[in-house]
């Protein structure tokens, strides 16, 4: 996956663990090391993993197609609520992960 947005840099987590390995591993997004943490980075801004949050609905826009997009999200097992909506040239596949949030990535059709 090319991530390439994200409508927030505050991820409300439950287990920031899993929530960080869940956006490195299924969005691809960097891993930058900073003072002996890791971060994840993405627009030139930390992610933060905030456990005091609550969840809510966020935006990943990405430069995949829809097929590559549909395909790299079953390879992860990452199941899809509802079917893909197309949005004139985007369409807009929408997951939740561990911790509830809703995710809405935007992908090229």
């Amino acid at each position: 996956m090319k991530p390439k947005t994200i409508s927030t840099h505050t991820i409300p987590v439950k287990n920031a663990a899993r929530e960080f390995r869940f956006f490195h591993e299924v969005f691809d997004i960097p891993v930058v090391e900073h003072e002996n943490f890791e971060h994840l980075i993405l627009q030139q801004e930390r992610l933060v993993l905030d456990e005091n949050a609550e969840p809510t609905e966020l935006t990943l826009t990405v430069k995949d197609h829809q097929a590559e997009l549909a395909n790299h999200l079953a390879s992860y097992y990452v199941t899809q609520v509802g079917e893909p909506v197309e949005e004139g040239q985007k369409v807009v596949f929408t997951i939740k992960d561990f911790e509830d949030n809703t995710i809405k990535i935007i992908a090229n059709k």
